[in-house]
């Protein structure tokens, strides 16, 4: 079983930093949006992403296309393989909504492959915010996660454990999105 049980935890929410995302690429004119989310078999934080994006296209009027979602693994090949999976379709979308940077870098490394531009041709965001996200070209939009927030509270909840006292239940640290240069804004025609 993969859904959330009675463990304390520490993190944050996955459902509202993709829909963050999402909102953010709907802003910058975006309709034909595919995303890389991960593999959704036992894991909820990947079913979470893609009902986020789901939502904010449909708050948006749009849908999300079932052959634009593109379960891959959280690996470069990962994100290889969703833009090799996108380009076999005749129609193909204006941006993919990568679960993880390495997924993103992966896709933008294909791209590069394929002669495609990001993000002229295909805008990739990502999530996570790792040190290659601002060293890549061009550098990654993505979705901050306070890794070091999460060990801090993690910790402080361990040896409260460890001492014999209850914790109470935390709430989602929030997340935010960094912008940056593989997000285009598409002007309205």
């Amino acid at each position: 079983m993969d859904e959330a049980n009675s463990r304390p935890c520490v993190g944050f929410s996955y459902y509202d930093a993709t829909f963050e995302m999402a909102r953010l690429v709907l802003a910058y004119g975006h309709t034909q949006i595919a995303i890389c989310p991960g593999l959704s078999y036992r894991n909820e934080r990947v079913r979470a992403r893609i009902a986020a994006t789901q939502d904010a296209l449909q708050a948006a009027g749009l849908k999300l296309r079932p052959e634009w979602i593109i379960e891959q693994p959280f690996t470069f090949e990962g994100g290889r393989q969703a833009v090799i999976q996108l380009l076999s379709h005749p129609d193909r979308p204006s941006v993919l909504i990568c679960g993880t940077d390495l997924q993103a870098v992966g896709a933008m490394a294909e791209c590069r492959e394929q002669g495609i531009s990001v993000p002229d041709d295909l805008s990739i965001t990502g999530s996570d915010d790792i040190e290659l996200a601002h060293l890549v070209q061009p550098k990654l939009t993505t979705v901050h996660v306070p890794t070091n927030e999460i060990g801090i509270r993690a910790a402080h909840r361990i040896v409260s454990l460890i001492e014999g006292n209850s914790v109470s239940d935390e709430l989602p640290l929030l997340s935010g999105v960094v912008l940056r240069d593989s997000l285009k804004k598409i002007e309205k025609q």
